[in-house]
């Protein structure tokens, strides 16, 4: 096995990690980070457009769905990158693994966080962790592209 699939692949299980800890999070810790975040976004937001409202509850609840989608968005990509160096040859078997393997992380995710203290499992948090997942195989899809032909273009 190479070193540099060997590092890819350290890469996603560091990430699945992360999604594992922000899951055993309680309830109480993880709406704390979350307005830590949205203290920092809203920050940002003060300095860039004063004027703009924005009513926080909505604000928080798109905030803590966002990250759903982000997290499986990198992991997607991640998955797809490693997968790069292996053995399988199609790239639809590649996707289909890549989707397969963040509906099944998505979903023992939820069903983690159904015994975490204050949290719960959410079947649309499944979804969005999906939507995210078909996100990051795109985003991977537009990377690879953009590597080739960067290649092709250094090769001339």
């Amino acid at each position: 096995m190479s070193l540099a699939k060997v590092k890819r692949w350290i890469v996603v299980v560091i990430w699945l990690g992360l999604i594992f800890y922000l899951s055993s999070q309680p309830a109480t810790e993880s709406l704390e980070l979350s307005r830590n975040l949205e203290k920092l976004i809203v920050a940002l937001k003060e300095m860039v457009v004063p004027d703009l409202t924005i009513e926080i509850h909505r604000f928080q609840n798109i905030l803590r769905k966002a990250a759903h989608f982000f997290v499986f968005m990198v992991l997607a990509f991640l998955v797809m990158y490693a997968l790069d160096y292996s053995n399988i040859q199609t790239l639809k078997r590649k996707m289909a693994i890549t989707f397969g393997a963040s509906v099944i992380f998505a979903i023992l995710d939820e069903t983690y966080q159904y015994f975490v203290p204050g949290r719960g499992a959410q079947v649309s948090d499944v979804f969005l962790d999906s939507v995210g997942a078909m996100v990051g195989i795109g985003l991977w899809l537009l990377f690879e592209k953009w590597r080739q032909r960067r290649s092709a273009h250094r090769d001339k």
